[in-house]
């Protein structure tokens, strides 16, 4: 990856056509911190949806919590682990954005 967004032809000619050299070494700092948010926006939302998980397991309270309970979100199960990111969308959205969101996913 440090290849594809440093050493890349269309990289290099942008950075060499930069108007100083503190602006080629700016656009490579920002492709640095460009690169970071991929893992973060993958990693993040499965977190959240475990944690809140965990939270409903440990509080104890069930199926007797209102609609969207975590508890009912069977994240234990190491199939059950890829819904864990429509979970979340589905359960903490509003009914707007889980329409923008799917959308979204589906055209992805």
């Amino acid at each position: 990856s440090v290849w594809y967004w440093c050493v890349d032809q269309v990289i290099v000619q942008r950075v060499l056509s930069a108007r100083s050299l503190a602006h080629a070494r700016a656009g490579c700092a920002a492709t640095d911190y460009a690169k970071l948010l991929p893992p973060l926006m993958m990693v993040v939302p499965g977190i959240i949806a475990r944690a809140l998980y965990e939270r409903c397991r440990m509080d104890g309270t069930g199926a007797e919590q209102l609609d969207g309970c975590w508890c009912t979100a069977r994240l234990n199960e190491p199939d059950a682990a890829n819904a864990a990111y429509p979970e979340l969308i589905v359960r903490e959205f509003p009914p707007g954005m889980v329409g923008l969101m799917i959308s979204a996913m589906v055209c992805a």
